[in-house]
């Protein structure tokens, strides 16, 4: 910003020149249209054409206006901003112009420029939209050849563009670029800023060297890309319908499965070691902006996806059930009594994970369905051991060949005593037990034909001798087996067992000369079984949720609960960090059990001394404990109101949360469960690196809304005060417009998981209600310009928004909200139709036929001849008094005389008060239109023409003169619209009808607003007095505030014969005003006491009377001295008192008139 003297006298011209831009023509500015300035307080926008040095044009503007001091300030703006952070060169041109825009030069071929170009669709007879290509230096072969995007819009949001650099022999060169269009606010509201962006950002903030590859240029290593750690690039992709990016650790064999870069998500991904062993990399895709960030991170912080426990004594074999063969390196094996991390391999898959133990025995499982599945069963087959063999062993007794002996059946069926072979193929050395008791040999079965069966049997004919024989009922007697306590094979026939004699084995009695062991059986009668496998052979498969990770736990069906629990687990490649705990401390358990019947309010004061909202949280209960280190909440609030508290507010109504708050059906159903306006339940483990909700429910009943513009900005005035959002202090209004890119740090940000979240809000009927420019103070109006916001009027526009609900949710807090405002904001977006049809201007037809459905309804069904007149009625004359409110609204914008909308706008305020709804006073609102209207334009000539003529002189006079004739047309008509809408509303108010009975609001407010400020200028304790006297000091001004109520001192109160007499003082900032009032009489004022003139008060004791009387004594403008008639008080301390809070008012009223107010605007030049 730079400051000039100029003569403003006379005319001046203004040309504009840069490095490489100069003006095509001259601007002249004169005394006049400065003043027209200064006592308009508008800006005036300066049209501009400027050429670059090569002739292309461009379009800027100024924005003139008066400041303070009279200074004048003109700023220079284009209307947008080309910033180009995607790192190589772009060059932007108008569609259809013959050329490239304006400020673009060799350079901005070879490389990117830093600095932002001015950028304006200078070409009038052009589209309004642009192409972009790459620089036609950026690459060093001159054979490519740049093409020119597709066209498109520069509209606020987000886009993506594809640019291609062909060649004639080689392969096609995309670049994908995001394209952002943000609006300036402030001193820059005019100027959007356009960010040309790299639409894929990888960042590898994990501490392995990673390498990138397409997923169909894996076995091409010259098309693999290296990334750092700590280090990002911009990837470029060339596949249009299949965006798949395969990645691989520095430290491991294989790749990883493709993934999309183009969603919004987080995972981890998993990658092969040469073992096979799964390693993982976390990955996050945001979406900022108009890029895609993806961020790599190492997954040691970050709980595992999946987790195998594996509590049985064989190992399992793993792996995502996929059908591409060329995968096989996916099978992984999690040994015996261990546990091991896993992430899904291919995320675009199936998400069912295949199980395997031994010989192909596998199920297929989906882990996020909780619950047992079917279990693994595997052949777990037996040996028959000769006790006696294998003590031999241990003992080193005997030969060799006559240790391990196990049962062993021949080709022939016969049954011999051989050395134990676990690796023997043919399986002649396994037997089972049958379901019908009998011991078969896998061997014989295998060779079997189809549909025999071969089981142990006894030659009983051939001197018992054990043989395999097919099975026969009628020799169940030696064909079923069992092995008893004692360890000994019988059979049926009773005293007999399985016995080593000699070569043969047989079933024989035990013989009285045998050694026997301690329980008294012979030797060569003891057998044992030995499991080929461990375990029992069936395992149960059971799939849970332990926090954010799906666990499935394997256990042996034979073992007992207790024992899978208590056996440790051995952690096999792990690449997590454990967060389950914190450093261990002993924590007692609470709980807490809080009732609110009365409930909670909150009041919203301002810097101005005003309540700006009450909002009252009704029956109130919450039920909180904690258990170890979990948090478990139960809350909920039965009615929520919010009032708009502004004394100079037309509607009190803001919000109300209730129970069917948008049907009205309150009542009508005994039957119906009355539910909270507001329940919360949640149920959270604080986690050392994330917070675990297991639990999180927020439901909201159906909301009432009803906004208003003025108190709108005025909550925004509130937060630009108080300084709790940055985006709207002073400051960030004089800053350019940000054209950096947020980069997030996963790194840094906080998790969460919620195993369910449920947020649900009911029904919503917004209202809008808004207000002419002219109706803002000005503090409000100079914060308006600095957004570009727009509200229109409607009435009940119901907007129904879908729950959002989310399971086993893992991401960060930012990422979480984020997701919410888009999901509303979405679906806000596609209620915009039923927002129309209850919009004002329209006539509100939305209400219209919901008036006329339900009288037809009556008069069909009812019968209800009243009820349909009512109805009909009150829709029709809804919304002519709606359609009048905004023609009126519309005519009074075209008025130029803004005192007049300010008098108009007091006197409908004072003939209808926001409490008052009867006809008479809506008629009476609309008589008074009508004659401020016609008054106005009676006056409009001669008065415009006066003050335009005082400002600057013949000029403004006749500027006067023809805004006066304007005037005169729209003020009248103006009024007429008035007329039309209080006749209306009074119609309206006479036939009632359903809708009428239909509000959504209570009846009347919580509590009238409050008194803010009181003598020392501290905000004093809510007093229903001071509201109502507050209230009534608004009605002898007029409804106007240029006084405020400090205190209220009562001077007498006694019965007489025509009631109670009250005499009490309203003590404000400009004068004190002393109130009469006798009951069942309205109150008058007796006595004004002037600041500016008051030169003593004190109180005169008299002898004859029991009251007190005060002296007033005020000094007027011409110097003499004037007693005022004497005040009566009850007492000498009230006296007192009173005498003591006028003077202190007297001084803050001249501390106000000393203090120098800086003035925001010229108010003349």
């Amino acid at each position: 910003m730079m400051d000039y003297m100029v003569n403003v006298e006379e005319v001046f011209n203004l040309r504009i020149s840069t490095e490489h831009f100069m003006t095509a023509n001259t601007v002249a500015i004169n005394k006049n249209s400065l003043a027209q300035k200064a006592f308009s307080g508008e800006v005036s926008r300066l049209d501009i054409k400027m050429k670059d040095i090569s002739g292309r044009p461009l379009d800027i503007y100024g924005s003139l206006y008066v400041g303070q001091g009279g200074s004048i300030s003109l700023s220079f703006w284009v209307p947008y901003w080309i910033v180009n952070k995607s790192g190589i060169p772009l060059i932007i041109k108008q569609e259809a112009s013959s050329g490239v825009a304006a400020g673009q030069f060799e350079e901005h071929e070879r490389a990117k420029d830093r600095h932002p170009l001015m950028f304006s669709f200078a070409y009038d007879n052009c589209p309004t939209q642009c192409k972009i290509r790459v620089g036609k230096k950026f690459l060093s072969d001159p054979s490519y050849k740049p093409m020119f995007s597709e066209k498109f819009q520069l509209t606020l949001g987000v886009q993506a563009l594809k640019l291609f650099v062909t060649h004639d022999h080689l392969a096609t060169l995309i670049y994908n670029i995001g394209v952002e269009v943000r609006q300036g606010t402030g001193r820059y509201k005019d100027t959007q800023v356009v960010l040309l962006t790299p639409r894929y950002l990888l960042n590898n903030q994990s501490s392995y060297e990673l390498s990138l590859s397409h997923v169909d240029y894996i076995d091409q290593p010259s098309q693999h890309v290296r990334i750092a750690s700590k280090c990002n690039l911009v990837w470029n992709e060339n596949f249009e319908d299949k965006r798949m990016l395969c990645i691989k650790r520095s430290d491991v064999e294989h790749w990883s499965c493709p993934f999309r870069i183009d969603r919004i998500t987080s995972f981890h991904v998993t990658m092969r070691a040469a073992d096979e062993t799964p390693c993982f990399v976390r990955v996050e895709i945001i979406l900022n902006s108009a890029v895609f960030c993806v961020t790599f991170t190492d997954a040691q912080y970050f709980p595992p996806p999946i987790q195998i426990e594996n509590f049985s004594d064989v190992p399992i074999l793993y792996h995502q059930k996929i059908e591409k063969s060329k995968w096989s390196h996916l099978r992984a094996i999690c040994k015996a009594n261990s546990t091991v991390d896993y992430a899904w391999d291919d995320h675009h898959a199936a998400k069912l994970l295949v199980l395997q133990v031994f010989e192909n025995k596998s199920n297929i499982y989906d882990p996020q369905k909780p619950g047992h599945g079917p279990p693994l069963i595997y052949d777990n087959d037996v040996y028959i051991k000769f006790v006696q063999s294998f003590e031999r062993l241990s003992s080193h007794d005997g030969f060799t060949d006559e240790c391990e002996l196990v049962l062993e059946v021949m080709r022939n069926g016969k049954v011999k005593l051989n050395k134990m072979n676990p690796s023997d193929s043919t399986h002649s050395q396994l037997w089972r037990f049958s379901n019908d008791g009998c011991l078969e040999n896998m061997a014989m079965n295998n060779r079997a034909k189809v549909g025999e069966r071969y089981v142990l049997d006894v030659l009983d004919k051939a001197g018992y001798v054990l043989m395999m024989s097919k099975r026969n009922s009628a020799r169940d007697q030696f064909q079923k087996w069992e092995m008893s306590a004692t360890k000994q094979l019988k059979c049926g026939v009773q005293g007999m067992a399985v016995e080593v004699r000699a070569d043969e084995i047989l079933l024989a009695r035990p013989h009285p000369r045998s050694q026997r062991n301690s329980q008294g059986v012979p030797l060569e009668q003891l057998w044992e079984l030995q499991s080929q496998r461990p375990g029992s052979g069936v395992l149960d498969v059971e799939c849970l949720h332990k926090g954010p990770t799906l666990v499935i736990r394997i256990s042996d069906r034979a073992n007992s609960m207790k024992e899978r629990i208590s056996r440790p687990l051995i952690k096999i490649g792990s690449a997590h960090r454990s967060s389950s705990s914190f450093t261990k401390q002993h924590l007692y358990d609470i709980e807490v059990s809080v009732s609110l019947i009365a409930g909670i309010g909150v009041s919203l004061v301002n810097g101005q001394h005003e309540e700006l909202l009450y909002a009252r949280f009704s029956n109130i209960s919450l039920v909180a404990n904690r258990s170890e280190r979990t948090f478990q909440i139960t809350s909920s609030v039965e009615a929520i109101q919010i009032d708009n508290q502004l004394l100079s507010a037309d509607h009190w109504q803001v919000l109300y949360c209730q129970f069917s708050a948008v049907t009205n059906e309150i009542g009508q159903s005994s039957s119906q469960v009355k539910r909270p306006a507001l329940k919360l339940e949640m149920k959270c483990t604080p986690m050392l690196h994330y917070d675990a909700f297991d639990c999180f429910r927020l439901k909201i009943c159906d909301i009432a809304l009803h906004l208003d513009e003025l108190l709108l900005w005025k909550i925004v005035q509130f937060f630009q005060e108080s300084g709790t959002a940055g985006s709207v202090q002073p400051n960030a209004f004089l800053q350019p417009p940000n054209t950096d890119l947020y980069r997030p740090d996963p790194l840094q940000a906080r998790r969460c998981y919620f195993g369910t979240l449920d947020l649900e809000i009911g029904r919503v009927a917004l209202s809008v209600v808004t207000v002419p420019k002219s109706g803002l103070p000005r503090e409000l109006r100079a914060l308006k310009r600095q957004f570009n916001v727009k509200l229109v009027s409607f009435e009940n526009a119901i907007i129904a928004l879908p729950p959002f609900r989310q399971f086993r949710y893992f991401e960060t807090f930012s990422f979480l909200v984020e997701t919410l405002s888009k999901f509303y904001i979405a679906h806000l977006k596609n209620q915009t139709f039923n927002i129309v049809v209850t919009m004002d201007a329209f006539g509100n037809p939305s209400g219209l036929a919901s008036d006329l459905k339900d009288s037809f309804e009556g008069l069909l069904f009812e019968g209800d001849l009243s009820g349909f007149v009512s109805s009909l009625g009150y829709g029709v004359t809804n919304s002519i008094s709606k359609v009048a409110s905004s023609m009126a609204y519309g005519v009074g914008s075209l008025t130029f005389d803004e005192q007049h909308e300010v008098m108009r706008q007091r006197m409908l305020h004072t003939a209808v008060p926001s409490e008052s709804s009867n006809a008479l006073a809506h008629l009476y609102s609309g008589v008074k239109g009508l004659g401020v209207g016609v008054f106005g334009g009676l006056t409009a000539i001669v008065t415009n023409t006066y003050t335009e003529g005082r400002k600057a002189g013949l000029t403004g006079a006749i500027k006067g003169l023809t805004t006066g004739a304007v005037d005169t047309v729209t003020k009248p008509v103006q009024g007429i619209f008035d007329l039309v809408e209080g006749t209306a509303s009074a119609v309206k108010e006479m036939v009632g009808g359903p809708s009428a009975r239909k509000s959504r609001f209570p009846e009347r407010p919580i509590r009238l607003p409050r008194v803010c400020m009181n003598l020392q200028l501290l905000l004093p304790c809510y007093s229903s007095t001071l509201a109502s006297n507050q209230l009534d000091l608004l009605r002898i001004n007029g409804f106007t505030r240029n006084e405020v109520l400090l205190d209220v001192e009562l001077l007498l109160d006694q019965p007489t014969h025509s009631g109670r007499f009250r005499q009490y003082a309203l003590i404000c900032s400009e004068q004190c005003y002393i109130i009469r009032r006798i009951e069942n009489e309205p109150s008058n004022v007796i006595q004004r006491i002037s600041y500016k003139n008051l030169k003593q008060i004190q109180p005169i004791s008299g002898c004859e009377t029991p009251l007190v009387s005060l002296e007033v004594v005020l000094e007027l403008s011409n110097g003499k001295r004037q007693v005022l008639p004497p005040l009566w008080c009850g007492q000498i301390h009230i006296a007192k008192v009173l005498c003591d809070k006028v003077m202190r008012a007297k001084e803050l009223y001249e501390h106000s008139k000393r203090t120098l107010a800086v003035a925001e605007e010229f108010d003349g030049f």
